[in-house]
């Protein structure tokens, strides 16, 4: 089973995949929704191109100002309709000096152009010509509060203010202009204060100067017209923003109302675009790029589509980097559309390869290549230093690689350093995805929660927040899962999979992915393995599989060891991007499928000194490669038997060897089934003997077995008499569905010396073992559990002395406890004791165990284990029984 520090890696899955709020920058990665749906001051489509578009702080200057010999040089790479639109812009700011520069320029590239050359004539020294600062010294009477002098220059410099996006300074001027000089009249620029108030989103205002002016009886039709048109877009809009103020906080509710006013408005750009900004506000952005695209077919062959921006935002919002940048590559390069929109495309651009870079930084931190992924945010940063977006995709690799205090340290010190703007956090949904890498939930929800309490946050910003507590309680229901199964409280999983059902529906992954998690648990990997599999083809290519662990574990348990092994070196391979303990354990269980799997060779000596004498035992063991579904082993060892004195009338020798040696075929008959027989013979035996089961494989498994002539192991007297016994074994244990772990086996056997029958035994053992704590980075796995055996020995003869030579009952009953800690990546440690109550004897007992081992590579281990049981064979009294085991391993 995974360790739960998979969470964070599928946290990043859902956070940066499902939502796109890992990295979102409010008002950076897109404009709010407010700047993208500019007002409509002066058209229907106010990104296309006007006459008089521009931003230019027009003084009118007798000769050129500095400012304006820097905008003559950048006039020079403008295109001739850019140079004609900023002639236009001079023209009705009255800069007869920037008007006469740009007509010959426009006039040494087009001779005949038609304004410039009717301009040019129009200035035969009679135009009059102000000095510079004229606009703002009148402007500046006007604030001061005195009644202007020339009215005209101060509506002029409103509508530089307006045209360079200072609207609030328009109005504040516009207003004083109509206070001191326009007390008690009309105020002849009504038009000009209806769209300042436009722009700043003043809906009622502008409607009510808008409406004054259509009340004038004298309002030339032209004027009427375009005004006309205004006040229609206004009411519009208003009715926009009561729909916006009444739906803040119910995306449901502004999807409902843009729908009614689109059925109302179906050709309407402003019920368009508010229709497309809701779909994205219910999170149903791929309709609003489906509604836009529609729009953009229906409109082939005009010179331009009207929602650019529009689509190009929300592929940005899909995350489709390219198709975004496309989009506003080919806005960018349009001189239909206006300065400003193009101005905007270009910062688009930029967004789109920012974004795009940072999301293949952090899918290269997904993989674990931290310095992969490092330099590539160095580059950004240099590239585009104290970008915010660029900033805040530092914070989330910070977060990614474990550095989640870091990435709160630079949050909070840009939230300082912006709060002089005025403006709420534009990185507060970053401080939220930091929070929920590190698993600190509660304080995740905060975050996202001061977005929804801000009403100055965009609807983009906002959909983000209003998505995030769902993402985190997925995410936390997940760890609960996981952080279950690490216990081995399949209870407990199976609650917060209920939970994930109930809350967030069957086709929840999440809910797929802890369900297939549980059946490996309740050991149904067959299940688990098709689960699994299915969830991995559907993962996203921003790291590796989340549960490559458990799905490598139960493929070993499926008869699929080559797959499971792949998986383990897949997480190898990627190991920076899991915690050195999952690496660590990815190793363990790799060398222990290794032997399953590959051929391999071992060698062991071990020892046992008890009252009577010792036995040394040295055994070998080769397991060819899989032919298919076959494999073969051979096996030899050798017993070198001492007595320590006479125990009965018998004559035993002093020293006796003992020597076998045969070969064993395994074959698998279903990818959990198999079958094993053996063929060999000892000095004076032929061995033989059969096994069925699913015994190749770990987890929950059992097997039925018999062997003919085998080493009797009643006691060291038999054993130095070459007793031989046929024998019944059967098997049945592993995990549990639970924190249990099992082991039953059950066996009889019939000895005989020679050709005398010694008698037959029968018995069994049970050991049920419950897992205080599982092992974890942190702490080792104890265990605490009950040993029952019981073995009765019935003599063939009772008048013989053979039967004297063994045990004829053993029955105890106790508690055990076990210790097991993986120390690093190539050492571990087990230790274990047991404490029995001998019923058959009346006496207390006791076991202890230590067992080292150590791995030089993945495919070469050597091993240690020591074991004492006061219960030994000997048949005098007292003296237990030690044994000391050595042993190397090497696979292929």
């Amino acid at each position: 089973m995974k360790s739960v520090s998979i969470l964070t890696r599928f946290a990043w899955t859902l956070v940066l995949g499902l939502v796109g709020i890992g990295v979102a920058i409010a008002q950076t990665t897109e404009p709010s929704s407010e700047e993208i749906r500019r007002p409509m001051t002066t058209t229907l489509f106010p990104d296309f191109a006007q006459p008089g578009d521009g931003k230019e702080d027009i003084k009118a200057p007798e000769a050129l100002t500095e400012k304006e010999k820097l905008v003559m040089k950048s006039a020079a790479d403008m295109s001739t309709d850019d140079l004609t639109d900023l002639l236009q812009v001079y023209e009705r700011m009255g800069n007869v000096a920037m008007q006469q520069a740009i007509s010959l320029m426009l006039l040494d590239r087009v001779p005949d152009h038609p304004i410039a050359r009717q301009l040019i004539h129009g200035m035969d020294g009679t135009a009059e010509v102000r000095k510079p600062g004229y606009l703002t010294e009148k402007a500046n009477e006007v604030l001061a509060g005195k009644p202007a002098s020339d009215p005209e220059a101060v509506a002029a410099e409103a509508r530089s203010l307006i045209a360079s996006r200072q609207s609030e300074q328009a109005i504040a001027l516009l207003e004083a202009l109509r206070r001191t000089t326009f007390p008690s009249q009309r105020f002849p620029f009504l038009e000009d204060l209806g769209y300042a108030h436009s722009e700043r989103q003043q809906w009622n205002e502008a409607a009510a100067a808008f409406a004054d002016l259509l009340t004038q009886e004298d309002l030339p039709p032209e004027t009427q017209k375009r005004v006309s048109q205004q006040m229609d877009i206004v009411r519009v809009e208003r009715r926009i923003a009561s729909i916006r103020k009444r739906t803040y906080a119910d995306p449901t509710a502004a999807l409902r109302e843009s729908e009614s006013l689109i059925a109302e408005l179906p050709n309407h750009p402003s019920a368009i675009i508010f229709r497309v900004e809701c779909l994205q506000y219910a999170g149903k952005t791929a309709e609003a790029l489906a509604l836009l695209k529609q729009l953009k077919d229906s409109g082939a062959g005009t010179p331009a589509f009207a929602y650019q921006r529009h689509l190009g935002y929300t592929y940005q919002q899909l995350k489709q980097w390219d198709e975004a940048r496309a989009i506003f590559e080919e806005l960018h390069a349009n001189p239909v559309f206006s300065r400003e929109a193009r101005e905007d495309a270009s910062k688009a651009i930029t967004s789109s390869s920012i974004s795009k870079a940072g999301e293949a930084a952090l899918a290269a931190a997904g993989f674990g290549e931290w310095e992969k992924a490092s330099a590539m945010m160095d580059e950004l940063e240099r590239e585009y230093p104290d970008n915010l977006e660029v900033f805040s995709y530092r914070c989330s690799l910070l977060a990614r690689s474990g550095q989640g205090e870091e990435a709160l340290r630079r949050l909070t010190e840009k939230r300082a350093a912006l709060s002089s703007t005025g403006k709420p956090f534009p990185l507060q949904d970053t401080v939220g995805d930091v929070h929920t890498a590190m698993k600190r939930f509660d304080e995740a929800r905060a975050a996202y929660q001061v977005i929804l309490d801000e009403p100055r946050y965009d609807w983009a910003m906002r959909r983000r927040a209003l998505d995030a507590p769902a993402l985190i309680r997925r995410v936390e229901l997940l760890e609960e899962g996981f952080l279950a199964l690490r216990d081995r409280r399949v209870d407990r999983a199976k609650q917060a999979a209920a939970s994930l059902h109930e809350e967030f529906g069957p086709e929840a992954r999440e809910l797929k992915l802890l369900r297939a998690e549980v059946l490996l648990a309740q050991n149904h990997p067959g299940r688990a393995v098709t689960a699994l599999e299915q969830l991995k083809e559907k993962t996203p290519a921003t790291g590796p599989f989340e549960a490559n662990s458990s799905l490598a574990t139960a493929y070993l348990r499926t008869g699929r060891a080559e797959e499971a092994l792949q998986a383990y070196k897949d997480i190898i391979e990627h190991h920076r991007a899991y915690t050195p303990y999952e690496n660590m354990q990815a190793h363990w269980e790799l060398r222990a499928a290794l032997p399953i799997q590959k051929q391999n060779v071992s060698a062991a000596v071990s020892h046992r000194n008890e009252q009577d004498g010792s036995a040394t035992r040295a055994e070998m063991i080769y397991s060819s490669p899989w032919w298919g579904a076959w494999r073969a082993q051979v096996f030899t060892h050798g017993d070198f038997i001492n007595l320590k004195s006479t125990l009965s009338n018998i004559a035993f020798p002093s020293i006796e060897e003992r020597i076998e040696a045969g070969a064993r075929l395994q074959r698998r008959i279903t990818e959990a089934f198999a079958i094993e027989t053996h063929l060999g013979s000892s000095q004076d035996d032929i061995l033989y003997g059969a096994r069925i089961g699913n015994f190749l494989y770990p987890g929950l498994n059992w097997s039925a077995g018999f062997s003919g002539n085998a080493r009797s192991t009643e006691s060291i007297a038999l054993e130095a008499l070459d007793a031989r016994e046929n024998r019944i074994d059967l098997a049945f244990g592993g995990p549990l569905s639970g924190p249990w772990n099992l082991d039953i086996r059950a066996s009889a056997n019939w000895v005989r010396v020679g050709k005398t029958n010694v008698g037959r035994g029968i018995g069994g053992s049970l050991a049920l073992e419950y897992l205080v704590q599982t092992e974890t980075e942190k702490r080792p796995e104890i265990a605490i559990g009950y040993l029952g055996e019981y073995r009765r020995f019935t003599p063939a003869d009772v008048t013989s002395s053979l039967p004297s030579l063994l045990d004829t009952e053993t029955h105890r009953h106790g508690l055990t406890a076990a210790y097991r800690r993986n120390l690093n990546e190539a050492w571990r440690l087990q230790a274990n004791v047991g404490a029995f109550y001998a019923f058959d004897e009346s006496t207390l007992q006791y076991t202890a165990g230590l067992s080292l081992q150590h791995y030089f590579t993945d495919d070469f281990m050597a091993y240690i284990d020591l074991r004492y049981d006061s219960n030994s064979r000997s048949l005098g009294e007292g003296g237990g029984a030690f044994e000391a085991t050595a042993g190397l391993s090497k696979a292929f």
